[in-house]
C-alpha cells in the first residue's frame, strides 16, 4: 500500500500495520496525525479518516509484532 509506505517515514509514526481494509497507526503525540494527512496530500492521497482508538489486546499483539 502506497500510503503505508510513506508514513513509514513520517517523524513520530511508531507502527503501522493493516487490519482489514484499515490502517492502524501508532504515534508518539498528537501532532503526529496532522504530519500524517500533509504527506498524504502532498502525494494526492486523501485521508478518509482520522480517529483515536483504544487499544485492544489484538492491536498490542500487532504493533508488538510489527517491531520485530
Amino acid at each position: 500500500m502506497r500510503l503505508k509506505r510513506l508514513i513509514a517515514n513520517v517523524d513520530g509514526v511508531k507502527s503501522i500495520f493493516m487490519m482489514r481494509d484499515e490502517l492502524i497507526v501508532s504515534v508518539r503525540d498528537d501532532e503526529v496525525p496532522r504530519r500524517i494527512v500533509d504527506v498524504a496530500a502532498q502525494a494526492g492521497i486523501k485521508v478518509d479518516e482520522i480517529a483515536e482508538c483504544t487499544p485492544t489486546l489484538d492491536l498490542v499483539y500487532r504493533e508488538a509484532v510489527s517491531r520485530l
